[in-house]
């Protein structure tokens, strides 16, 4: 089942871009888009690290205009998207048929310029380049056999929802810690 999609709303960018390139580089599964517009050339990056159990997107203007854009986590399943601090979205719910718990945090870093969040929107403003970092969990356990010994298969963690969120929110701050360049 999906989880939810990502959003980056570029503010005052139209249709009208030159030098639109995308790009696969299979040696190190990394994802890119590039573009020019009005003499500023925009730049996104996109990547998963398997050791920091994170998600990366890396966006960038170099030129006379600036990042401004807004960063929206809508969720496909029941959960709602909240602001936490100025920098995070925290999506967190069960699934409506089975009752799956999972917590996602996407954490926006800006190079220059600043973030703000309200509701369920960050909004960056005047920035020369972002750095996001989004970890997700649910509390699933693929096990095969049962731990304990007895008849009983279970396929949950046990984890309270706040233990489920720790565990993502560790994810994050140790990636974003770490860095962009570490991380990739």
């Amino acid at each position: 089942q999906a989880w939810g999609d990502i959003y980056f709303d570029y503010a005052g960018l139209t249709t009208s871009v030159t030098n639109y390139q995308r790009d696969l580089d299979l040696s190190t599964a990394i994802s890119s888009v590039s573009f020019t517009h009005n003499g500023t050339d925009y730049t996104r990056e996109f990547f998963v690290s398997h050791d920091d159990n994170v998600l990366v997107a890396r966006l960038e203007a170099d030129g006379t205009a600036k990042l401004n854009l807004d960063v929206r986590f809508p969720s496909k399943q029941s959960g709602t998207t909240l602001v936490e601090g100025n920098d995070t979205l925290v999506l967190c719910g069960q699934v409506s048929d089975n009752q799956l718990k999972y917590a996602s945090y996407l954490t926006v870093v800006p190079e220059g310029g600043s973030v703000t969040g309200s509701g369920s929107v960050l909004t960056v403003s005047g920035a020369d380049a972002i750095t996001v970092y989004v970890s997700a969990a649910t509390d699933y356990k693929n096990t095969f056999w049962n731990e304990d010994g007895t008849d009983d298969y279970y396929y949950r963690t046990g984890e309270t929802d706040a233990e489920l969120a720790a565990r993502v929110i560790a994810d994050v701050d140790a990636a974003v810690e770490n860095g962009y360049e570490a991380v990739k």
